[in-house]
């Protein structure tokens, strides 16, 4: 009999059409409508060298989407920004102004991901889910992007890695003035009054007088050799000239994804070639990791 009570009584739930709203009120009110699905996709940022990937810092002046809204990182440092997809569409683009350090130059790239959309019903308490999956990159303008994790998702960090190069490699060759201490015949750092530096191309490396202790020298890239003049003031007030000639390798290389490099390197003097009253090469390549190339005695 109480079997027969309660079909009757579906029965007449499904007759005035309230079923749906009966079995609604019977759902688990306490469920938990936890997800994992996440609608912004995280960017880190490396720096290549000549051995591996080490974390980097860019800096921010503006992020602008496609839709013209900002992203808020403007002016900042940063080694990851979080990047927000669009819900309507399959493809988002950025307009990205940074700089390697506060004080590089601006570049402004392009960066755009595509993607596809996927609708889930996590449970009929939670209702459905939009899920972002399939993420790539159609185009930046980066020296190289990996796309580490293709799902976006809570759990995700990062999706994106974005690799920047080190590009250690320069043609300055760094130099200090050094002399003789004639009391003991002990090296010691000089200082001098140079009025004027330029090389055998015309170019002017320094055009008003200065005291220095040490000097920066650019070397001509499409040659093997480069000749300075000097016009320098000595002890006595007397102006004089000082030539030197430097000689070097000039050779490409690359390394993973950077693009190609310039290298100098087997830095070389000779005797014959200078006037100072010697010269002495401490470290054969040129590279801003270096810290001196030449020790130029007066």
């Amino acid at each position: 009999m109480k079997h027969l009570l309660i079909k009757s009584y579906r029965h007449f739930l499904l007759w005035i059409g309230l079923l749906p709203l009966a079995m609604t009120a019977c759902l688990d009110e306490n469920v938990s409508c936890v997800t994992d699905s996440f609608d912004t996709v995280r960017v880190n940022f490396l720096k290549l060298d000549r051995t591996n990937a080490r974390n980097d810092t860019l800096y921010f002046e503006s992020i602008l989407a496609s839709n013209g809204d900002f992203v808020d990182v403007q002016d900042t440092a940063l080694r990851q920004i979080a990047l927000p997809l669009n819900p309507s569409g399959d493809q988002v683009s950025f307009y990205v102004n940074w700089r390697e350090d506060s004080g590089a130059e601006l570049q402004t790239d392009t960066l755009v991901f595509d993607y596809s959309r996927e609708q889930r019903l996590v449970s009929p308490e939670c209702g459905v889910e939009q899920r972002y999956v399939e993420l790539r990159s159609s185009y930046d303008a980066f020296d190289s992007l990996r796309i580490v994790n293709p799902e976006v998702t809570l759990f995700t960090n990062p999706n994106v890695s974005i690799y920047t190069c080190q590009y250690e490699y320069t043609n300055v060759v760094r130099a200090r003035f050094l002399s003789i201490n004639p009391d003991n015949n002990s090296t010691v750092s000089d200082t001098l009054i140079v009025n004027s530096i330029t090389d055998d191309l015309g170019n002017i490396i320094l055009d008003q007088r200065d005291t220095l202790d040490r000097v920066r020298l650019p070397v001509g890239v499409d040659r093997n050799n480069t000749t300075f003049f000097f016009e320098i003031e000595n002890n006595e007030g007397e102006i004089v000239n000082r030539e030197l000639n430097v000689s070097y390798f000039v050779g490409p290389v690359q390394f993973f994804d950077c693009l190609p490099q310039i290298r100098v390197n087997s830095l070389d003097v000779n005797s014959a070639n200078y006037n100072f009253t010697d010269v002495e090469v401490e470290q054969e390549e040129l590279n801003i990791n270096n810290s001196r190339n030449l020790e130029i005695f007066f």
